[in-house]
Protein backbone atom coordinates (compact mmCIF):
# COMPACT_ATOMS: atom_id res chain seq x y z
CA UNK A 1 0.00 0.00 0.00
CA UNK A 2 0.97 3.65 -0.26
CA UNK A 3 3.19 5.48 -2.74
CA UNK A 4 5.80 2.72 -2.86
CA UNK A 5 3.42 -0.21 -3.33
CA UNK A 6 3.50 -0.26 -7.15
CA UNK A 7 5.76 -3.09 -8.39
CA UNK A 8 6.03 -1.31 -11.73
CA UNK A 9 8.41 1.10 -10.04
CA UNK A 10 10.96 -1.73 -9.77
CA UNK A 11 11.05 -2.21 -13.56
CA UNK A 12 10.58 1.28 -15.03
CA UNK A 13 14.25 2.27 -14.97
CA UNK A 14 16.54 3.51 -12.25
CA UNK A 15 16.20 7.04 -10.89
CA UNK A 16 18.66 7.29 -8.03
CA UNK A 17 18.76 10.20 -5.64
CA UNK A 18 22.56 10.48 -5.56
CA UNK A 19 25.04 9.77 -2.80
CA UNK A 20 23.16 11.50 0.01
CA UNK A 21 19.48 10.92 -0.84
CA UNK A 22 17.32 7.88 -1.46
CA UNK A 23 15.21 7.52 -4.59
CA UNK A 24 11.42 7.79 -4.43
CA UNK A 25 10.94 5.88 -7.73
CA UNK A 26 10.93 2.58 -5.85
CA UNK A 27 8.87 -0.48 -4.98
CA UNK A 28 9.04 -1.37 -1.30
CA UNK A 29 9.17 -5.10 -0.60
CA UNK A 30 7.99 -4.39 2.92
CA UNK A 31 9.13 -5.30 6.37
CA UNK A 32 10.47 -8.73 7.19
CA UNK A 33 7.82 -9.21 9.92
CA UNK A 34 4.82 -8.54 7.68
CA UNK A 35 4.90 -11.73 5.60
CA UNK A 36 6.03 -10.35 2.23
CA UNK A 37 9.78 -9.96 2.28
CA UNK A 38 10.95 -10.55 -1.30
CA UNK A 39 10.36 -9.79 -4.97
CA UNK A 40 11.33 -11.79 -8.06
CA UNK A 41 12.35 -9.90 -11.21
CA UNK A 42 13.10 -11.12 -14.74
CA UNK A 43 13.93 -9.81 -18.23
CA UNK A 44 10.87 -10.37 -20.48
CA UNK A 45 11.86 -13.40 -22.52
CA UNK A 46 15.60 -12.96 -21.99
CA UNK A 47 18.13 -14.48 -19.62
CA UNK A 48 21.27 -13.07 -18.04
CA UNK A 49 24.33 -15.24 -18.65
CA UNK A 50 27.76 -15.34 -17.02
CA UNK A 51 30.36 -13.11 -18.66
CA UNK A 52 33.38 -11.06 -17.64
CA UNK A 53 32.80 -8.93 -14.53
CA UNK A 54 29.43 -8.24 -12.95
CA UNK A 55 26.46 -9.78 -14.74
CA UNK A 56 23.73 -7.72 -13.08
CA UNK A 57 23.49 -4.75 -10.74
CA UNK A 58 20.89 -4.21 -8.01
CA UNK A 59 19.83 -0.63 -7.27
CA UNK A 60 18.10 0.04 -3.94
CA UNK A 61 17.91 3.48 -2.27
CA UNK A 62 20.61 3.54 0.38
CA UNK A 63 22.34 6.84 1.00
CA UNK A 64 25.59 7.95 2.60
CA UNK A 65 25.55 9.25 6.16
CA UNK A 66 29.30 9.88 6.43
CA UNK A 67 32.63 8.53 5.17
CA UNK A 68 32.15 4.79 4.62
CA UNK A 69 28.73 4.72 6.33
CA UNK A 70 25.24 4.52 4.86
CA UNK A 71 21.62 4.17 5.76
CA UNK A 72 20.88 0.70 4.36
CA UNK A 73 17.97 -1.71 3.98
CA UNK A 74 19.94 -4.81 3.08
CA UNK A 75 18.97 -7.75 0.89
CA UNK A 76 20.02 -11.32 0.16
CA UNK A 77 20.22 -12.04 -3.59
CA UNK A 78 19.33 -15.34 -5.24
CA UNK A 79 19.01 -16.39 -8.89
CA UNK A 80 17.13 -19.14 -10.66
CA UNK A 81 17.11 -20.76 -14.08
CA UNK A 82 13.49 -21.90 -13.75
CA UNK A 83 11.78 -20.00 -10.90
CA UNK A 84 11.77 -23.14 -8.76
CA UNK A 85 15.34 -23.87 -7.63
CA UNK A 86 17.33 -20.92 -6.29
CA UNK A 87 21.07 -20.36 -5.88
CA UNK A 88 21.93 -17.71 -3.27
CA UNK A 89 24.97 -15.48 -3.36
CA UNK A 90 27.18 -15.92 -0.29
CA UNK A 91 27.04 -13.13 2.30
CA UNK A 92 28.96 -12.34 5.45
CA UNK A 93 28.21 -9.79 8.16
CA UNK A 94 31.59 -8.75 9.53
CA UNK A 95 30.70 -6.53 12.50
CA UNK A 96 32.56 -7.36 15.70
CA UNK A 97 29.22 -7.93 17.46
CA UNK A 98 26.81 -9.46 14.93
CA UNK A 99 23.85 -8.94 17.24
CA UNK A 100 24.20 -5.17 16.78
CA UNK A 101 23.49 -3.29 13.54
CA UNK A 102 26.44 -1.55 11.85
CA UNK A 103 26.02 1.23 9.28
CA UNK A 104 29.54 0.62 7.94
CA UNK A 105 29.16 -0.39 4.30
CA UNK A 106 32.15 -2.76 4.31
CA UNK A 107 30.68 -4.80 7.18
CA UNK A 108 28.00 -6.19 4.83
CA UNK A 109 29.87 -8.30 2.28
CA UNK A 110 27.80 -9.81 -0.55
CA UNK A 111 24.55 -8.05 0.37
CA UNK A 112 22.54 -5.80 -1.95
CA UNK A 113 21.22 -2.43 -0.83
CA UNK A 114 24.63 -1.26 0.37
CA UNK A 115 25.69 1.36 -2.14
CA UNK A 116 24.00 4.71 -2.93
CA UNK A 117 22.55 5.07 -6.43
CA UNK A 118 23.89 7.81 -8.69
CA UNK A 119 22.38 6.50 -11.94
CA UNK A 120 19.26 8.41 -13.03
CA UNK A 121 17.60 7.67 -16.37
CA UNK A 122 17.00 11.34 -17.21
CA UNK A 123 19.48 13.46 -15.25
CA UNK A 124 22.51 11.13 -14.95
CA UNK A 125 22.23 8.41 -17.64
CA UNK A 126 25.57 6.67 -17.13
CA UNK A 127 26.67 3.09 -17.75
CA UNK A 128 24.88 1.05 -15.03
CA UNK A 129 27.93 -1.24 -14.82
CA UNK A 130 30.32 1.60 -14.03
CA UNK A 131 30.20 1.34 -10.23
CA UNK A 132 31.92 4.68 -9.63
CA UNK A 133 29.44 6.60 -11.79
CA UNK A 134 26.25 4.58 -11.30
CA UNK A 135 26.48 3.16 -7.78
CA UNK A 136 24.43 0.08 -6.97
CA UNK A 137 25.67 -3.38 -6.05
CA UNK A 138 27.06 -5.65 -8.76
CA UNK A 139 26.84 -9.46 -8.80
CA UNK A 140 28.95 -11.91 -10.80
CA UNK A 141 27.37 -15.31 -11.46
CA UNK A 142 30.77 -16.94 -11.13
CA UNK A 143 30.64 -16.08 -7.40
CA UNK A 144 27.81 -18.55 -6.78
CA UNK A 145 28.69 -21.63 -4.77
CA UNK A 146 28.35 -24.83 -6.80
CA UNK A 147 24.97 -26.54 -6.38
CA UNK A 148 22.36 -28.03 -8.73
CA UNK A 149 20.59 -24.64 -8.89
CA UNK A 150 23.87 -22.82 -9.60
CA UNK A 151 24.81 -25.40 -12.24
CA UNK A 152 21.48 -24.76 -13.98
CA UNK A 153 22.07 -20.99 -13.89
CA UNK A 154 25.57 -21.38 -15.35
CA UNK A 155 24.22 -23.65 -18.09
CA UNK A 156 20.93 -21.90 -18.92
CA UNK A 157 21.23 -18.34 -17.62
CA UNK A 158 19.20 -16.41 -15.05
CA UNK A 159 15.45 -16.50 -15.56
CA UNK A 160 14.75 -14.49 -12.39
CA UNK A 161 16.52 -12.65 -9.58
CA UNK A 162 15.08 -12.82 -6.06
CA UNK A 163 15.67 -9.89 -3.70
CA UNK A 164 14.85 -10.77 -0.09
CA UNK A 165 14.98 -8.58 3.00
CA UNK A 166 18.03 -9.62 4.99
CA UNK A 167 15.98 -9.14 8.16
CA UNK A 168 13.85 -12.12 7.08
CA UNK A 169 16.87 -14.44 6.83
CA UNK A 170 18.70 -16.14 9.69
CA UNK A 171 22.33 -15.21 10.22
CA UNK A 172 24.09 -18.57 10.67
CA UNK A 173 26.58 -16.98 13.03
CA UNK A 174 23.90 -15.92 15.53
CA UNK A 175 20.88 -18.10 14.75
CA UNK A 176 18.79 -14.91 14.63
CA UNK A 177 17.60 -12.80 11.68
CA UNK A 178 20.19 -10.38 10.33
CA UNK A 179 20.03 -7.15 12.31
CA UNK A 180 18.77 -3.94 10.71
CA UNK A 181 18.77 -0.22 11.22
CA UNK A 182 16.21 0.63 13.93
CA UNK A 183 14.25 2.90 11.57
CA UNK A 184 14.46 0.64 8.50
CA UNK A 185 11.11 -0.51 7.15
CA UNK A 186 12.13 -2.86 4.35
CA UNK A 187 14.16 -2.53 1.15
CA UNK A 188 13.00 -0.25 -1.66
CA UNK A 189 13.84 -1.52 -5.15
CA UNK A 190 14.74 1.04 -7.83
CA UNK A 191 15.70 -1.53 -10.45
CA UNK A 192 18.02 -4.30 -11.63
CA UNK A 193 20.14 -4.07 -14.79
CA UNK A 194 21.45 -7.21 -16.51
CA UNK A 195 23.95 -7.72 -19.31
CA UNK A 196 25.08 -10.65 -21.47
CA UNK A 197 21.38 -11.15 -22.24
CA UNK A 198 20.27 -14.03 -24.47
CA UNK A 199 16.81 -14.78 -25.80
CA UNK A 200 14.89 -17.35 -23.78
Amino acid sequence: DGPFGDPGLAVNGVRGGGAYAGSTDVFSIGRWDEGHAWVDLGWSGQRVTDGPGDDFVVFENSFATGPGTCFMDLMIVSVSADGEAWATFPVDYLAKDESVYSNVLEDWQGFAGRTPVRLHEETHPVDPFDAALAGGDGFDLSDLIASPAADAVWAQGVWAVRLQSAGAVLNPDTGQPYVHDPIANGPDIDGVYGRYLVRD
